[in-house]
């Protein structure tokens, strides 16, 4: 295996653990949250969870941003960028963006301490994520990672896909390998 195709399993695990758990957050656990009678049970347990969840999600999320930068560099992908066509790029970017800010800076910083000093003040607020409203933001990411996806296992007729540029990537290390060996070869004779 090749260092391109470790860094797509990583890049595609690491986004699958990602948005799995935000799935899981969204449509299980803060509805189930809603199943406490207190409001001070709700607050703990949600802390507890969110604890744990939120080293779990600052880890895949900066593996996702790693792989998916090592792939661009590796494969020379920043053409891409200035073309409209891939889309789907500048998204993928846009959304691992929105989501590291949240995690590592406003969180940290603010987030963390507005969001509980609102559940004390109104512990069944109308507008949370629990209900369809963040199903329909799950679905909206489903629908955007299967575009992905979709674009990554495509042929592209401008060479900026990574399946077609590992090929060329390959060739040129194959290239160099080789003139070096010729060179090496050359000097023992002398």
């Amino acid at each position: 295996m090749d260092d391109v195709t470790i860094a797509r399993a990583l890049h595609v695990l690491s986004v699958v653990r990602w948005i799995g758990g935000v799935a899981l957050v969204t449509t299980v656990l803060l509805p189930a949250v809603r199943c406490f009678k207190a409001p001070e049970e709700r607050v703990a347990f949600f802390e507890i969870v969110e604890w744990r969840f939120a080293g779990q999600a600052r880890f895949t999320t900066a593996l996702a941003g790693f792989t998916g930068f090592y792939m661009v560099v590796r494969l020379d992908l920043w053409g891409c960028f200035l073309s409209i066509a891939y889309w789907w790029m500048h998204a993928m970017v846009g959304v691992w963006l929105l989501f590291t800010l949240t995690l590592f800076l406003a969180e940290p910083l603010f987030l963390h301490r507005w969001l509980v000093a609102r559940a004390k003040v109104d512990p069944e607020p109308e507008d949370t994520l629990g209900g369809d409203r963040g199903i329909k933001l799950v679905l909206l990411g489903s629908v955007a990672r299967d575009l992905v996806w979709t674009n990554l296992c495509c042929d592209c007729p401008h060479g900026c896909q990574p399946r077609r540029n590992t090929e060329r990537a390959r060739t040129k290390l194959l290239r160099e390998h080789s003139e070096e060996s010729s060179l090496r070869r050359l000097r023992a004779r002398d």
